[in-house]
């Protein structure tokens, strides 16, 4: 049988405790042993790139203090302590293997120790692949950019700016920082495919799905302005020459007073460049395509159809 506790004896000999000392000497013996009690170990996890966090839901304590331990075999001796709202820890050698506790404003330890960690074996994060963009040329002194993603997006960040990307200046992400416009407005053309607008020389382009970010485009530098030349036979066999691909294909817009236009009177595929309208007299012009349809500017010139049909 296990052995049952015993009371202190009262001070009177042969008196027994009354009801309210036993109490009391009970309250007094369970506030001791609170004070004894450590709480949990908090859980270390590495972060990338060199960090060691953590997360903690009982009260903070004064202070966290790091332990490190600097070869294999070593003990592992006190490195510099953070406060105790902290959630994370940057040592100066992730190599190192390391553990936190967390102690009072005496230093003296209220929680377990953690487990150890060395933060440089923290993977860095799967980025998604980065979207295509290009230029699309420049009208009036502005140039549009479109970038396509390879998968339905949430979000675009766009970047332009006039000073060219250096790796011997600095660093890509201080580029973007540094950059004009680091979030410059965007057009949503669809689910996977946005458009910026801007009098800048250069772009680059990112996107989110869901709180991942992809990785950045490189940076493009503004292109050759677009010339589309449309060419008729005067009846309506229309061709045309572009010195850029359109990655959707041409809009063939019509206009019967050459004033009032349709800009969506027919599509065309990606790789045509001509196609038959004997039959609809009236005024064209062409353009490339965005994939929802939309006419990418600039247009053509402007040419004429009789409207006759082919014999």
């Amino acid at each position: 049988m296990p052995k049952q506790k015993v009371f202190p004896r009262a001070k009177r000999r042969n008196t027994p405790w009354t009801p309210p000392q036993r109490r009391t000497w009970l309250a007094e013996r369970r506030r001791r042993s609170r004070q004894n009690h450590l709480l949990p170990a908090p859980v270390l996890t590495a972060a990338y790139p060199d960090l060691a966090v953590w997360t903690w839901d009982y009260p903070d304590p004064a202070y966290w203090y790091a332990y490190h331990q600097h070869a294999a075999g070593d003990p592992f001796t006190y490195d510099d302590r953070g406060a105790g709202t902290d959630r994370q820890y940057a040592p100066d050698g992730g190599q190192y293997w390391m553990f936190i506790v967390g102690v009072d404003a005496n230093g003296k330890e209220i929680t377990e120790r953690s487990n150890a960690v060395r933060p440089e074996d923290a993977q860095p994060p799967v980025l998604l692949d980065a979207p295509t963009l290009v230029s699309l040329g420049t009208i009036a002194g502005d140039t549009t950019w479109r970038a396509v993603a390879p998968v339905a997006v949430d979000d675009w960040q766009f970047c332009t700016t006039d000073t060219p990307f250096d790796p011997a200046v600095k660093s890509f992400d201080q580029w973007v920082a540094d950059a004009d416009f680091p979030d410059t407005e965007f057009v949503t053309i669809n689910e996977t495919i946005a458009t910026v607008t801007v009098d800048f020389a250069y772009c680059a382009a990112r996107y989110r799905v869901g709180t991942t970010w992809s990785s950045w485009t490189g940076v493009v530098e503004v292109g050759p302005p677009v010339q589309l030349v449309l060419s008729s036979d005067g009846h309506g066999n229309l061709s045309w020459t572009c010195n850029l691909t359109s990655d959707y294909g041409f809009n063939i817009c019509h206009s019967a007073d050459g004033v009032t236009w349709d800009n969506g009177f027919d599509f065309i595929d990606e790789g045509r460049m001509q196609v038959n309208e004997t039959g609809c007299p009236g005024y064209f012009r062409v353009s490339m395509m965005e994939a929802n349809g939309s006419p990418i500017m600039p247009f053509s010139n402007v040419v004429y159809s009789d409207g006759s049909r082919d014999n």
